[in-house]
């Protein structure tokens, strides 16, 4: 067998999409944990998430990548949701900005759940305090 190699670089091609998701719920549902599940299962490198509000609930993704798999990336969006997500309209642009490596994201975030884990707990501490003095 022979095999010809050729000394060129293959070009890849690089995209940066914004994904604007848009309806009555989809905060609080998980829905930025499920967008980043997938695109690292598309072996995404680079993705962040963030919750804005609009006349609706708003859920904003940003990836980079090659353009077939953020073509992939985009078509799951547009098909798939998280359960007891209600969207209306889901849009995507390019985008222009810089896009965090997605492990550096994945860490940002699990932060900040964790840090609404502990107030929650604080709530739930208090209103138990609050409770068991009033039984005495």
């Amino acid at each position: 067998m022979l095999y010809l190699l050729i000394d060129r670089p293959v070009q890849v091609i690089a995209v940066k999409i914004k994904i604007i998701i848009k309806g009555d719920k989809v905060h609080d549902i998980g829905y930025r944990y499920f967008m980043m599940e997938n695109a690292m299962a598309l072996g995404i490198d680079r993705f962040g998430a963030v919750n804005l509000v609009s006349d609706k609930e708003v859920v904003q993704t940003i990836t980079e990548g090659e353009d077939a798999v953020i073509g992939e990336f985009c078509e799951f969006a547009r098909a798939n949701f998280p359960r007891d997500a209600a969207v209306d309209r889901i849009d995507m642009e390019n985008y222009r900005g810089c896009v965090p490596e997605i492990e550096t994201f994945a860490q940002f975030f699990n932060i900040g759940q964790t840090m609404k884990f502990i107030e929650g707990a604080r709530v739930v501490e208090t209103a138990i305090k609050d409770e068991s003095g009033k039984a005495r």
